[in-house]
């Protein structure tokens, strides 16, 4: 442990046996002084040093320009620019006294300075004057007076203390009392005040301030004025385990909510304890586990939420280096109910997501060769009230492992090739369950308990048996130059896939090639005025031959009528919700679903077609030499000309597109827009259309919007389920009902007023999504106040959270935060 204060320790020097022979160092080397002048006083055993005194003992050093000892009394007087240093921490002072005979000594009008990731070396070599700007100042205490108690403890008058290292004008923040106890670890401040520039607030009690970057004790409680929860209160405790590791007790309570205040929403109410663990063993690796119990005792009109009203949930994540340069993480979540995100968050996406999802990857990166292996688990949290760990569990496919070794580019001469090896297995924890083998759909499915199933219809046990899944891809593709003018790509490529059922007669496996070309060219011109303005049209024609197959029926189809036979058509995306009333079963049963969305693949009955696009860009000239884009537009037709999918309409256009994208640098503002529109019926019609805008400035205010309109037929984007869990952005079940999903997003930060002072700033997001039939539109309003001191050692912020629904405006949540630089923050937010 770094010693972090000179004041206890000088003391305790002081009082030792052989602080009486400092004048004559023994031979032992125990203690050393030197100073320009020894002066012999008059007076018996006393003498004066002066002029650069030091005196050395250990890791301590004292300095200042007079020092008077008097050995008959054991006393000591040091005077004149008083500085000690002892590892990162440094005293000045006017004077310094001590009583070797009973160990008392006295400090007058001294600062402690605890230095930050400073050299002890340069530390002891600063002068007075330059010691308090050296390096940064972690821990400030000033204090008119400092009187030792014992051995290990130190009373100063007149103190105050901060942790705000501004080297211009007063601190942002101080902590002051009229007297303080202090120890190597911690401050303890009597009648403490804390002074937010002029503005003083007292905090009655006690108040232990941490001297050391890791002190155990009772850490700033976090304050719930209101949301979900109701109000609460939550107080940790932070206790050190050596030097990398520590543990944070928790316990809290919450007094629950009126539950007409967010319908739909359930409060809880009852103590709250928690634990985190924090570990970093080595440089390359570090994790945390949190544990936390909540016992709700909240009434309800359905079962009891978690083990009869115990809530449980945990976290681990994990980072650590491998061997030959590889990297392994760990992600992982588990909830006692399903209800437990719902119940303790306000944020609509949280609360809509339908799983909990924990990952665990390994991998290693080469020259052009990346291999991985991982796996992940899903955690059903669709089915409300129901005890996840029990038998009416859904039978959620897992993806339990799944190994690759890729070489994404690898140069051959002038041409490139790229291939992958991918083996996944899926499974279900349990199997089919919960009436899913005699029905074909899970507890969690929309039409659980209100489907029609044909009589004739039956769902083998093994509707959710596992699977092994192998798949490859390799591709070429040989630019060639056509003299000046153009580039000619041609590619080949191929898939091959093959699945293995735990249960017997459904293997299958298939195998599909590619063929194409790609045609670019470029023409450019620059102007005298710095700009350039580019045009790059491309046209590329591919080939998709029809699978090659063996084994059973198709696995499945981005596109799914639903039903116990398989159709596939472009307007039944939609997962688990009612879309053909004639089709004899509403929607698709999860017996079939589980399959059809690991697959994913391209049509089997093959695919000709062709696309056209041209690119054109404005450039502006840089200083630095490359050129800063500031507007490109693209535009593009897509057409199919032969051999289609069932799933297809026949030839003819396919789809269109554009996307502009644009960046004004003196304004700081950015757009990009884009639009899809597919002209093949019965999808015909735009089917994505996005805009983004940002504005941004040097002072630090913001303002952004965003649009999205995704029409149902995108089938793969709207898909519900295991690839779509996979993705980086997955639409939550309760927005993928088959009705285009429309949102829109605006927000940003401001400074306030100028008659307020600088610092404060306001902040505003507004989420919006938009139904089929307008009685479920959803808004969700986040704002907040807060402030920035100049010196960013203090942060004040008030936030609010408001949902608006067909039932009216609620309250969601709220937030306080008062947040002072290493000293801790009383914070919350429900």
């Amino acid at each position: 442990m770094r010693c972090r204060s000179f004041v206890f320790s000088l003391v305790c020097w002081c009082a030792t046996p052989q602080a009486a022979l400092l004048l004559s160092p023994p031979a032992t080397g125990e203690g050393e002084l030197s100073a320009d002048l020894l002066v012999q006083t008059s007076t018996p055993d006393a003498v004066v040093a002066r002029g650069s005194v030091r005196l050395r003992r250990g890791g301590w050093l004292l300095r200042c320009d007079e020092a008077n000892f008097d050995r008959a009394g054991r006393l000591l007087h040091a005077h004149g620019h008083v500085m000690v240093t002892s590892g990162n921490a440094i005293v000045l002072a006017d004077a310094a006294d001590a009583a070797f005979a009973d160990g008392s000594s006295v400090l007058t009008g001294a600062t402690l300075y605890l230095k930050q990731e400073m050299d002890p070396g340069v530390l002891c070599g600063l002068g007075f004057a330059a010691a308090p700007a050296a390096g940064r100042n972690g821990v400030t205490v000033t204090a008119k007076t400092w009187q030792r108690l014992d051995a290990d403890h130190v009373e100063a008058g007149d103190v105050s203390l901060t942790s705000c290292d501004c080297r211009v004008g007063d601190p942002d923040f101080r902590l002051t009392a009229p007297t303080a106890t202090l120890s190597e670890e911690v401050a303890v401040l009597h009648a403490p005040r804390l002074w937010l520039g002029a503005l003083a607030l007292p905090l009655v009690v006690p108040l232990p301030v941490p001297l050391t970057d890791r002190k155990s004790g009772l850490l700033f409680p976090k304050i719930m004025p209101w949301g979900s929860s109701g109000f609460g209160v939550d107080e940790p405790f932070f206790l050190t385990l050596g030097e990398s590791a520590d543990l944070t007790f928790d316990a809290g309570i919450f007094t629950g909510r009126d539950p007409a205040s967010i319908p739909g929403q359930r409060g809880v109410k009852g103590p709250l304890a928690g634990l985190e663990f924090r570990y970093a063993p080595t440089s390359g690796a570090s994790g945390k586990i949190t544990v936390s119990d909540l016992i709700d005792s909240e009434p309800s009109g359905g079962p009891r939420r978690g083990f009869r009203g115990q809530r449980l949930a945990g976290t681990l994540l994990h980072r650590s280096l491998l061997p030959l340069g590889g990297h392994f993480a760990i992600d992982a979540k588990i909830v006692g109910d399903s209800s437990y995100y719902t119940d303790t968050t306000a944020d609509l996406l949280q609360r809509a997501f339908p799983y909990g999802r924990s990952d665990g990857a390994a991998e290693w990166s080469g020259e052009n060769a990346v291999a991985s292996v991982g796996a992940t688990a899903f955690q059903d949290l669709r089915a409300p009230d129901q005890i996840l760990l029990g038998s009416s569990a859904p039978p959620t496919f897992q993806h339990l492992p799944s190994a690759q070794i890729a070489w994404p580019v690898v140069p051959i001469g002038d041409a490139a090739a790229s291939f992958s090896v991918r083996v996944d297995r899926f499974a279900t924890w349990s199997g089919a369950g919960g009436g899913e083998d005699r029905t074909g759909f899970a507890p969690a499915d929309s039409c659980f308990s209100g489907c029609s199933i044909p009589a004739a219809t039956a769902f083998a046990p093994t509707s959710r048996a596992g699977l092994w899944r192998a798949d490859s891809a390799p591709r070429l593709l040989v630019p060639l130059a056509l003299d000046r003018f153009a580039v000619l790509t041609p590619e080949i490529g191929a898939r091959a896939d093959a699945y293995h059922f735990d249960d017997l007669g459904r293997d299958r496996a298939r195998v599909y090639v590619w063929t194409g070309t790609r045609l670019t060219t470029e023409v450019a011109r620059t102007f005298e005025s710095g700009l350039r303005h580019t045009i790059r049209p491309s046209v590329s024609w591919r080939i998709l031959s029809p699978a090659f197959t063996t084994g059973g029926p198709p696995i499945g189809d981005p596109f799914d009528a639903g039903g116990a036979v398989y159709r596939a058509r472009p307007t039944m995306s939609a997962q688990g919700v009612p879309r053909d009333l004639n089709a004899g079963i509403d929607g698709v049963p999860a017996a079939r679903r589980a399959y059809d969305e690991i697959d994913g693949a391209a049509p089997e009955a093959g695919l000709h077609q062709i696309e056209a696009r041209v690119v054109t860009e404005l450039s502006a000239a840089t200083s630095e030499g490359p050129w800063q884009q500031l507007l490109q537009l693209e535009v593009g037709q897509g057409a199919r000309l032969g051999a289609t999918a069932v799933s297809m309409a026949p030839s003819g256009l396919a789809e269109s597109w554009a996307r502009l994208s644009a960046a004004l640098p003196s304004a700081r503002s950015t757009i990009i827009a884009q639009a899809r529109y597919a002209w093949q019926r019965p999808a015909r019609g735009l089917s994505l259309g996005s805009l983004a805008w940002t504005t941004a400035d040097a002072r630090g205010d913001e303002v952004h919007a965003a649009g999205t309109f995704l029409a149902a037929g995108a089938g793969d984007t709207l898909r519900a389920g295991i690839d779509e869990l996979f993705a980086a952005a997955p639409v939550p079940q309760a927005f993928s009902s088959g009705a285009p999903l429309k949102t829109v997003g605006i927000g940003g930060r401001v400074t306030v007023p100028a008659w307020m002072r600088e610092g404060w700033s306001l902040r505003y997001q507004g989420t919006f999504f938009f139904s089929a039939d307008r009685a479920s539109d959803v808004a969700q309003h986040d704002a907040g106040l807060s402030y920035d001191s100049p010196c960013h050692c203090v942060t004040i912020g008030v936030g609010l959270t408001l949902l608006s629904q067909a039932s009216g405006l609620s309250v969601a949540g709220g937030s306080l935060v008062l947040d002072l630089k290493q000293l801790g923050s009383l914070s919350g937010a429900r």
